[in-house]
């Protein structure tokens, strides 16, 4: 790890471990600390809320005569054509994401972007909110099972 003085203005990588304890064996279990890991499964009412942790005012640190961009992705264990993948940041709507590849009319694991604000990104947890809208029956269960923050300074 770096200081945090090395690592002002660099481009990183802020997520939110994937960890099932369940896959951990022998000594490492009980050092395992899991809340607010993912996966993170949809309620009934296709919303799920996550704390993305951020060491950093991204927008303060970005190096002089540089920019922050920050890209937000999500990978949903089950989305199919039609589906549509709301996102809060903070309380802040951020619209529709993206697909990063066209979706097939079969549910399968699909990856979503946007690119917000990075003067919402506040340095702590930014609570992350999605909402799931689809018009199919929901014959499996949802999960949000992979999240970052891409921040590049430009």
């Amino acid at each position: 790890m770096g200081s945090p003085e090395t690592l002002k203005g660099l481009d990183k990588v802020y997520a939110i471990d994937y960890i099932v304890q369940e896959t951990f064996e022998g000594d490492l279990r009980s050092g395992v600390v899991a809340p607010d890991r993912l996966p993170l499964a949809l309620g009934a009412d296709g919303t799920v809320t996550a704390k993305l942790p951020v060491g950093e005012d991204i927008v303060a640190n970005a190096p002089a005569g540089k920019g922050a961009r920050a890209k937000l992705r999500l990978r949903l264990s089950s989305l199919a054509q039609g589906d549509e993948v709301s996102v809060k940041l903070n309380g802040q709507t951020l619209g529709m994401a993206a697909p990063t590849e066209p979706l097939s009319a079969e549910p399968a694991s699909a990856w979503v972007e946007l690119a917000p604000d990075p003067n919402l990104v506040t340095p702590g947890y930014n609570l992350v909110e999605i909402q799931l809208f689809t018009s199919r029956r929901l014959d499996q269960s949802v999960a949000l099972d992979r999240l970052d923050l891409a921040v590049h300074y430009e």
